[in-house]
Parts: structure tokens; C-alpha cells; sequence
């Protein structure tokens, strides 16, 4: 299609601190960008003071970038407010970002927000051009009453909708909101890396340290696996007691800590498989990751992971079942898998090339249907 000028509104943008937020939005404006579109990522950082950093808006410019994309940042010390107030600051917020875009770099062509919170602010904000929806968000599965509103207000506004599962799609259709499924993109070729063999038998698992990520489960399942260790990337509020686990199993259990996507990759080419023990997953981006390093995935039945990982390419468990959970291990530890194999499907589904194809599919029909229904 003709080259557009899409202006992406995204929660945040990776950074050294923290290296993987924003990083959907980020992936999927990269790769539309290197379609030869024009794009600015408008971050709208809504988290609050406690997280130290610049607030206003400031602009990064393409030419003092090395991704050839331009970044508009809004950053508002909001937090956890009452869902009125947020409301009225993420739309006095999206508005501010649009002005800057549109007076610096001219009107969009459509904008895309990604998560309900920030599709609902460009809906609130009465941004003009055809609006395009990518939800993510695991917690649609039991929204609050602040999200409710939101995708209430979203699903109302754009013109198309992406979900980046058929689990997600079939919760959005809960509220009536129909949507195409899309999903996210992964780095192929950051993660086609020769192997680094660790010593022994090594298991990677990358996940926020929290209770719905199953790491502590996963962290017991081990123990009934000997002679497996588990490096485990990530930080959250489940530390101490993945800490405590690690101290009585130092050979067995390793922490990490969050990681950028450079030290993710070394990790995975030097595993034997890759697991998640989640609750709850819309997509599974760091299974379908493993999957791209020619990985085995030993995930649960929470979603997302479960519509691509199959016999082919892994094994999938029950959820919050730790028997379960070492049973898998021991099976996908004991297969001979074709990991050239795993690899080419996984890069073939979610390389950037066949998801922007999607996306700029997405972008005509939004137009089309902003120019039929105004």
C-alpha cells in the first residue's frame, strides 16, 4: 500500500531501566517504519511519581534516533486515581500528543492505540482520524470498573480492533466489540542465535514476578526434576519467595533478574527448553520468542500460548498444577525435537514481515469504514 503517516499512542517505550515497556508498540512502529510508512510513537507515560523520570512532553527526533522513528512523550504522574480522573487526564493527555504531532509532522492518516485505556483516551480526546484498537491486556478477563468503561468507550469509537489472540478476541466479544486477530510481533532474527550450550540441562523462563505468572509453581516443579536448573528472568513482588526457593536449591534455581532482550536471547540459545507457568496469558509473547530460538515450550492452559504451542513444538499443562508442571518438564526435556523446525514456524507466524502485511490490511479497512461511517 501507499506509504501513510500512522501515529502510533503507546504507554511507554523501552528504555534501560526498563527494557521491555512499550515494547509491542515499539516492535510493531519499527517494523512499520522499515515498511517505508512515516511514524511517531506518541508515549503517554501515565505511571506514577514513584517512578523517577522527566515530566511534560519532550520529542526525540528521527535524526537523534538509530530505529528512524520520531517519539513524542507525554509524561503525566498519575498512577492509581479514581477512574473519572483518569480518564479526563488520559484524554487531556492524548490530545496534547496530537496537537504536537499534527502541527510538527501533519495530520495522521489513522491512529493507533494500543490497550483499551489509551484507545478510549483518543476517543475521549475526539481525535479526528480513523482510530485503530490493538488490545493485550490480560486483565479483560476480570476488568476493573476503570477498564470497563474503557473498552465500553473504545469499542465505540474505532473504526477496527485487533486482538493479538482468539482468547482475547473472544473476551472483547463479550461487549460486543468484533475484532481481528493479529498478533504481536517477535524480533526473528535478535533471536536466531547460534547455541551456547549451558553447563547441564537448563530450562529458561522470562515472566513478571508475580503471583498470575505461575514462577513459583513453576520454581516447585523443578524440585521434583532432578538435575534441572531453572534461570528464571524477571523481577515483581514474588522474589523473596522465588529467593528463599533458590536458597535451599542454588543448583536448581537461578534469578536473573529483569534482563534486556540482548541477554534474553544468549539465554535461550544456550537452554534446552523454554517454560511459562502462567494463570492467564492473552498472547505469550516470550513463548512465542523461545519458539523463534528453536526452543521446546512447556506452557499451561492460560490462553494465548495454547493456540500455538502443540505437539509439534511442546507441551501444555493444566494451570496452578505442579505435578502437572514436572511431569511436562519431564517430557520436554526427554523428546528429541526438530528445533530447525520449531524455528521456521515461529518465524514464519510472527516475524514482522507476514504481522505489518496484517496490520496495513487493518489500516484500509479502518479508513474505508472512517469514510463510510464519518
Amino acid at each position: 500500500m501507499s506509504d501513510m503517516r500512522v501515529m502510533v499512542l503507546s504507554r511507554g517505550i523501552p528504555s534501560p531501566e526498563a527494557p521491555l515497556r512499550g515494547i509491542f508498540e515499539y516492535d510493531q512502529a519499527v517494523a512499520l517504519r522499515q515498511r517505508g510508512h512515516e511514524v511517531v510513537l506518541a508515549v503517554l507515560d501515565a505511571r506514577s511519581v514513584r517512578h523517577r523520570r522527566k515530566f511534560g512532553i519532550r520529542v526525540d527526533p528521527v535524526a537523534h534516533r538509530c530505529d528512524d522513528i520520531t517519539v513524542v512523550r507525554l509524561d503525566v504522574p498519575l498512577g492509581v486515581v479514581f477512574p473519572r480522573i483518569d480518564h479526563c487526564v488520559c484524554a487531556w493527555a492524548a490530545r496534547r500528543l496530537h496537537r504536537t504531532v499534527a502541527s510538527e509532522w501533519g495530520i495522521p492518516d489513522v491512529v493507533h492505540a494500543h490497550f483499551a485505556r489509551f484507545a478510549a483516551a483518543a476517543a475521549r480526546a475526539g481525535l479526528p482520524e480513523p482510530l485503530v484498537w490493538t488490545e493485550h491486556d490480560s486483565h479483560c478477563a476480570n476488568p476493573d470498573r476503570r477498564l470497563i468503561e474503557d473498552i465500553s468507550v473504545a469499542g465505540g469509537r474505532a473504526d477496527v480492533v485487533i486482538s493479538v489472540s482468539e482468547t482475547l478476541r473472544s473476551r472483547l466479544a463479550r461487549y460486543g466489540i468484533a475484532s481481528t486477530v493479529i498478533p504481536n510481533i517477535v524480533d526473528v532474527e535478535l533471536f536466531n542465535q547460534p547455541a551456547r550450550r549451558h553447563k547441564g540441562t537448563v530450562v529458561v523462563s522470562v515472566a513478571t514476578l508475580n503471583p498470575g505468572k505461575g514462577m513459583v509453581e513453576l520454581a516447585h516443579a523443578i524440585e521434583h526434576v532432578p538435575g534441572v536448573q531453572l534461570r528464571v528472568i524477571g523481577d515483581g513482588p514474588q522474589r523473596g519467595a522465588l529467593e528463599a526457593l533458590a536458597a535451599d536449591n542454588p543448583n536448581s534455581i537461578v534469578l536473573l533478574g529483569t534482563q534486556p532482550r540482548e541477554r534474553i536471547a544468549e539465554e535461550l540459545a544456550g537452554a534446552d527448553a523454554f517454560a511459562l507457568a502462567s494463570h492467564s496469558e492473552t498472547f505469550g509473547v516470550a513463548c512465542a520468542e523461545a519458539l523463534a530460538a528453536g526452543l521446546p515450550v512447556l506452557t499451561t492452559a492460560c490462553g494465548g500460548p495454547q493456540e500455538f504451542i502443540d505437539d509439534d513444538n511442546g507441551v501444555v499443562v493444566p494451570v496452578g498444577d505442579i505435578e502437572a508442571l514436572a511431569d511436562g518438564l519431564r517430557r520436554v526435556l526427554e523428546r528429541s525435537w526438530d528445533r530447525e523446525e520449531i524455528a521456521w514456524q515461529a518465524r514464519s507466524r510472527f516475524a514482522a514481515g507476514p504481522v505489518v502485511d496484517q496490520v496495513e490490511a487493518v489500516y484500509r479497512q479502518a479508513i474505508a469504514n472512517y469514510v463510510t461511517t464519518g
